[in-house]
């Protein structure tokens, strides 16, 4: 069906896919693998016209689509879904399902202002068929629900539906099960497996491989951007290098150096940003640094005190407190108790907790109003302040925050880095985890740039921001 022949994307000097062919197989279940920064988002921004190709081509059935748009390429029937679901919150479910039937529309301006029978019988197509493709997913209950009211594994499905109700015939699924229960991922397993018992084609990329290796007819695996191995799932768990793909190098001798040599520091009351791609690095940092990874050499100071060999739970009540990439929120439980999951540390303090607690509230006041709403219930914005209100219910003194900006919305992200700003001056380091180099670098004090595991650059905010290299590579510009 989608024939791919020596795909390569640069950015800058860095190459996060580099010289992959393969065949998405018409009528199964594609899988792609690999450790973070693999490139397998890459590829799909790549397959669905977000990225150009440095180089190689990409044929639809025989029809070469690598240079178009992403509209042209949705046209042709590829629709695709993104690892954060971003749903119009405020709108129902069945109002975001028929934006997506939208893309087989005709109907223009001058019939919206007519109010003509072109656009009256498109509505009622539009929503037809966004109701078909509710009721395929399993959501017919919920078309009148708000979409920022619903649970993390029903925005999925929505996501699912969105992604059919535009008519693809090739559906690409990043990280479908991403933040779901085992019994929501077995649920979403069965409705992949209708999607292509009904006639589409599958690709997905996913982490949870008891998942792929029971649903994929065909694995692909990248490690830094390279196809090292592919095949069926029994091929690919016998293969050497798929194996230490997707389930790390632990089980070999030697292993992979995530970091290597890396020196850094945050002086007291600075905002200081790590900028690289999708695995560089900067979340290995944050989890050594929080113990939940051990450092293999080197030492971690904070103050006078060395981290390296404490507990996670000693760092925070030591002061050095991560929020981590994804939020993790217990989707089930309330605002409420994610929140005060975060002074658990500090339990025996009931009164100082209350007081804290009070003062996050007043940082994000829409928490107080939801505070026995299930966290899951919240919008992806909402979320992420109660993934840094946690963080701060732990009384950090230096807070790791770690790609907060992930699956927001442009004002929700300005939103977002006021209140890291606000944090920051209230005298808390911060050390920030960003892709979103522009945003990021405005409120720096300094900023290091991590490749492969390595510290190759660092500054102040105005040198980098000004840096050619820096600018081309992380910012765009």
């Amino acid at each position: 069906m989608l024939k791919i022949e020596h795909l390569t994307k640069r950015f800058g000097g860095l190459a996060a896919v580099n010289n992959v062919s393969t065949l998405i197989e018409t009528g199964k279940i594609n899988a792609i693998i690999g450790p973070n920064g693999a490139g397998k988002t890459t590829f799909f921004n790549l397959i669905s016209g977000v990225h150009r190709p440095t180089s190689g081509t990409i044929t639809l059935e025989g029809r070469d689509v690598t240079s178009l748009r992403t509209d042209q390429v949705a046209h042709l029937g590829v629709a695709r879904t993104f690892q954060t679901t971003a749903l119009f919150d405020m709108a129902s479910v069945l109002d975001n399902l028929i934006v997506g039937h939208r893309l087989r529309t005709k109907s223009g301006l001058l019939d919206v202002l007519r109010g003509s029978s072109l656009l009256r019988e498109e509505e009622r197509i539009c929503r037809e068929k966004a109701r078909d493709a509710l009721n395929f997913v399993g959501l017919s209950h919920l078309e009148n629900r708000m979409a920022g009211d619903i649970s993390q594994e029903e925005r999925k499905r929505v996501a699912f539906a969105l992604a059919l109700s535009t008519g693809p015939r090739l559906l690409l699924l990043d990280e479908p099960a991403g933040g779901v229960n085992p019994d929501e991922t077995q649920g979403l397993a069965d409705l992949i497996r209708k999607m292509v018992q009904s006639g589409l084609t599958v690709c997905l990329i996913e982490h949870k491989m008891n998942m792929i290796m029971s649903l994929a007819d065909k694995i692909l695996v990248l490690s830094y951007g390279e196809k090292i191995a592919e095949g069926t799932p029994a091929e690919s768990r016998a293969h050497p290098a798929g194996l230490d793909a997707y389930l790390g190098s632990a089980h070999a001798d030697g292993g992979f150096t995530a970091l290597n040599g890396v020196s850094l520091h945050a002086g007291q009351g600075e905002l200081v940003v790590l900028l690289g791609a999708n695995g560089a690095g900067k979340s290995s940092i944050f989890l050594t640094i929080s113990g939940i990874h051990k450092a293999a050499g080197g030492s971690i100071r904070y103050g006078d005190k060395s981290l390296v060999g404490m507990k996670p739970s000693q760092i925070v009540a030591n002061g050095v407190v991560q929020c981590p990439e994804g939020r993790k929120l217990f989707p089930g439980m309330s605002v409420l108790k994610n929140l005060m999951l975060g002074a658990y540390v500090h339990r025996g303090d009931g009164a100082a907790n209350r007081q804290r607690l009070e003062e996050v509230m007043a940082l994000f006041p829409i928490l107080d109003q939801k505070k026995d709403d299930p966290a899951g219930s919240l919008s992806g914005g909402q979320q992420q302040m109660v993934a840094i209100g946690r963080a701060l219910m732990g009384r950090p003194k230096v807070l790791l925050l770690d790609e907060p900006s992930l699956g927001l919305a442009p004002l929700v992200i300005k939103q977002t880095f006021e209140v890291i700003q606000r944090i920051n001056q209230a005298g808390t380091t911060v050390l920030l985890a960003e892709q979103n180099a522009f945003a990021a670098l405005k409120i720096a004090h300094r900023a290091y740039v991590i490749e492969s595991g390595r510290i190759v650059m660092e500054g102040d905010r105005e040198s980098l921001m000004n840096n050619e290299a820096v600018r081309k590579a992380y910012i765009g510009a």
